[in-house]
């Protein structure tokens, strides 16, 4: 399992790639972007600079309630701005391992729920509508599922296609329509909490 750490450049030129794709597949485009923050959110920034304008009708972003991980970020950040590559890329690979297990034996619900900032709606879709569901990656998978789902709850019959980087596990609960890496590639992002700048 390998882990490799994109600058900004590279994602955007990820996200360049992708929007290749997806154009060569719906040319027609969707009548929703869905950004899940914090990952898919900035993929959706960048995928927006190489659609074509109006490729999707509407944008939204959308957050997980994550209460048990609420204030560590910073913390956690502080610490491992000193820790060494070697090290951050050893815990990565232990996480993924973590995370393949639970998928595998955890059969408990995951209760987490999907909300949009205040004052943000989502918009009147007709049945049938085209959803582009992005993240950056696809771990268990759970996170994406929760949010298709709560799709599924809000607009009737929706066509979800689902956009990431990479996928990290192979058990993950869900599948991409389109992805960059689907060979268990951990990928470090500028927005990770473990981002270390490779260039002074």
């Amino acid at each position: 399992m390998k882990v490799i750490t994109l600058s900004q450049g590279a994602v955007e030129w990820q996200a360049r790639e992708l929007a290749l794709s997806l154009i060569a597949e719906n040319a027609s485009g969707f009548d929703l972007m869905v950004g899940v923050r914090r990952g898919g959110e900035f993929l959706a920034d960048a995928l927006e600079k190489f659609l074509p304008e109006g490729y999707c009708r509407y944008r939204i972003n959308v957050t997980l309630q994550r209460p048990s991980t609420r204030g560590k970020g910073a913390r956690l950040a502080a610490v491992l701005g000193n820790t060494p590559l070697w090290m951050l890329n050893s815990a990565r690979r232990l996480e993924a391992w973590w995370l393949s297990m639970k998928t595998k034996y955890n059969k408990r619900p995951d209760t987490r729920k999907m909300v949009v900032d205040p004052g943000v709606e989502f918009p009147n879709l007709e049945p049938h509508s085209r959803i582009l569901l992005v993240d950056d990656a696809i771990d268990s998978g759970s996170t994406i599922k929760v949010v298709s789902d709560s799709l599924r709850g809000i607009y009737v019959d929706p066509k979800i296609m689902i956009v990431v980087i990479t996928v990290t596990t192979d058990v993950a609960v869900v599948e991409p329509d389109f992805c960059k890496y689907h060979n268990r590639t951990l990928v470090r992002f500028p927005w990770s909490i473990d981002y270390k700048k490779m260039m002074p």
